[in-house]
């Protein structure tokens, strides 16, 4: 695929993208609620123990490439207190993009497909999972271009107060979405 083509796969997908990414926020938030409600239960706990959610903080949207070679949602969406990436309760939802992430296979299969046609060597396993390794930097950096196109789309996200991130789980993250009161740091370790 091209850069064009990547272009034109995500600017087509991002209604479809906006939709999917609503349905997954709302999931993290109904059991956000949860947590949060449990945080405000009269119970005895231990000093240290962490009992429940504060307010919300932040969003940050985790591309998963370990779920790019198991063909599962590729990105996930964690909310996050004000305790941060040190809070102790997950509150997390998968996002599914599969209106995109089936080009990175079928693109694959096609691959596999040419070269059993030239050569009759059938593909291996490790090979196929290699070209969707190569690919999904690809995928990464469009989601990240377009995050803001999606984030604008998608309404419930104008209704959460907090700032939104993207990266890779365990590495460099940017802000893509913020209220326009709020002021974060630019590319925070994630």
């Amino acid at each position: 695929m091209s850069n064009m083509d990547f272009d034109v796969l995500f600017e087509n997908n991002i209604a479809t993208l906006a939709k999917s990414l609503g349905q997954a926020l709302q999931d993290a938030l109904v059991h956000y609620e949860i947590l949060t409600q449990e945080h405000n239960l009269d119970i005895e706990m231990p000093a240290n123990a962490s009992v429940g959610k504060g307010k919300l903080s932040s969003i940050y949207i985790s591309f998963l490439l370990s779920s790019v070679l198991c063909k599962l949602p590729w990105l996930c969406i964690d909310l996050y207190d004000e305790n941060g990436l040190i809070d102790t309760l997950e509150c997390s939802s998968n996002w599914d993009v599969s209106c995109v992430s089936k080009t990175l296979y079928h693109h694959a299969d096609l691959i596999a497909s040419k070269r059993f046609e030239d050569t009759r060597v059938h593909m291996l396993d490790y090979e196929r999972e290699q070209i969707w390794i190569n690919l999904s930097d690809e995928y990464f950096n469009r989601f990240e271009k377009y995050m803001p196109q999606i984030l604008a789309q998608c309404e419930i996200a104008h209704k959460v107060n907090c700032h939104w991130y993207y990266g890779q789980l365990f590495g460099q993250t940017t802000l893509v979405w913020k209220p326009e009161h709020m002021e974060a740091t630019q590319n925070e370790i994630f």
